[in-house]
């Protein structure tokens, strides 16, 4: 009878020790849940910095909660192509400003290769975004009240005026190097040496130096795929944050995404490949050194952090 009666107690004790638990496990994972919709509510309302792209952002989410009498397959395809047509219009939203400082590549033979670089790039961005949306999905819920687009904007800023500052750099000390009398006396002294080669390598050295005149105005820094890289990461550094946003919130799925990604990146840089044939916009645009556009770029963004991102200084 005590063995009974203990065996009760026991099984009593453990029955209460276990609703205790799973009671805890209930408040913490409802206490989660609470947080991730608040986050998801900020980070929402951290996209008024771009007004353009939560409009669209709310009309599409507005669509796919709509109930509908089709088929469920014919449902989840027609969801699918809302969600990508919406995600192309919100890329092209944040990236046409990418034209102004994708032309200056475009000014070489060698403009196809920077169209598919910079495509490959706004892939890049997509890639990162997405391998990173969970851990700031984390920081986001134990930060509810952080404003992820914001903090990215003045970051983007940032960057870009340190790859002003690199490319100021880089153009002073080329400009230094193009200064130099030595190579003009070597090319003189070998001119005077031999007056029989000369006559015979006329027509070549004539072209070199129609190309020299052609490959742009005095210290001007043929752009390079790095300097490419580095630019498309400064200028886009924000949308990252965009394009995380509307993850997380569930906006987009990320293949939809990545096709509207892939697809903007295609017209941006068709738009641009189109007006790199224009030869009287090409030729103002290699007159003017690629730090002086990029610095005009900076001073955009550093504009928008002081309307938009006061809160964060």
């Amino acid at each position: 009878m005590l063995r009974v009666g203990a065996f009760i107690l026991f099984s009593c004790v453990s029955a209460a020790r276990f609703s205790f638990f799973n009671a805890a496990v209930f408040n913490v994972t409802q206490d989660w849940n609470v947080q991730a919709e608040v986050a998801k509510d900020n980070l929402g309302l951290s996209l008024s910095s771009r007004p353009n792209v939560r409009r669209i952002s709310q009309w599409v989410e507005a669509e796919k909660s709509r109930t509908r009498p089709e088929s469920l397959v014919g449902s989840a395809i027609s969801q699918f192509v809302l969600g990508t047509a919406g995600a192309l219009f919100v890329v092209l939203c944040v990236c046409s400003d990418d034209v102004v400082w994708l032309l200056p590549f475009l000014g070489g033979a060698d403009r196809l290769a920077y169209v598919a670089f910079y495509i490959f790039t706004m892939v890049f961005m997509w890639a990162l975004s997405y391998s990173i949306v969970v851990v700031v999905e984390l920081y986001a819920v134990n930060h509810p009240t952080i404003d992820v687009v914001k903090y990215a904007i003045v970051a983007s800023a940032i960057l870009l005026s340190l790859l002003t500052l690199k490319l100021i750099h880089e153009w002073y000390f080329e400009d230094e190097e193009e200064e130099d009398p030595e190579s003009t006396t070597t090319v003189e002294t070998e001119i005077h040496a031999r007056p029989a080669v000369l006559s015979d390598e006329k027509p070549t050295e004539t072209m070199t130096e129609k190309e020299v005149e052609d490959s742009g105005a005095k210290g001007v820094k043929k752009p390079t795929f790095s300097n490419l890289f580095l630019v498309a990461f400064a200028g886009n550094f924000d949308n990252i944050a965009i394009y995380m946003t509307v993850l997380l919130n569930g906006t987009f799925t990320p293949m939809e995404l990545l096709i509207g990604t892939t697809v903007a990146g295609c017209l941006v840089a068709a738009l641009t490949l189109g007006l790199s044939s224009i030869q009287v916009i090409m030729h103002a645009i290699s007159r003017v050194p690629l730090w002086v556009i990029i610095a005009a770029l900076t001073f955009y963004v550093w504009s928008d952090v002081m309307m938009h991102a006061s809160p964060v200084m």
